[in-house]
């Protein structure tokens, strides 16, 4: 294609993420997570993640999630997800 730059991955090429980058990005959430926190209009979710032990400003609806809050829900999820398609048929899964 003439005149057309490519901005992606030279070469076409996926490179899928190492252990120490996949931790650092993880952390990363967590940091923000914690510190900075999430804001949400849902009065529901707010009185859930209160619950949870999260720390919630109701007026600013502002929550910071503790690490072990996001920890203990990674620990409860399940290890595959599986996607569909628009008519309702398996498309793909995610996970191990």
């Amino acid at each position: 294609m003439t005149g057309f730059k490519r901005t992606g991955l030279k070469g076409g090429y996926l490179r899928v993420l190492d252990e120490d980058e996949v931790e650092g990005i993880h952390n990363g959430a967590l940091q923000v997570l914690s510190r900075t926190g999430i804001i949400l209009h849902d009065d529901d979710a707010l009185t859930l993640l209160k619950k949870a032990g999260c720390q919630v400003e109701r007026e600013e609806r502002q929550v910071r999630i503790p690490d072990q809050v996001v920890e203990d829900a990674l620990a409860q999820a399940p290890a595959v997800v599986t996607l569909y398609n628009r008519y309702g048929k398996e498309a793909m899964s995610l996970g191990a």
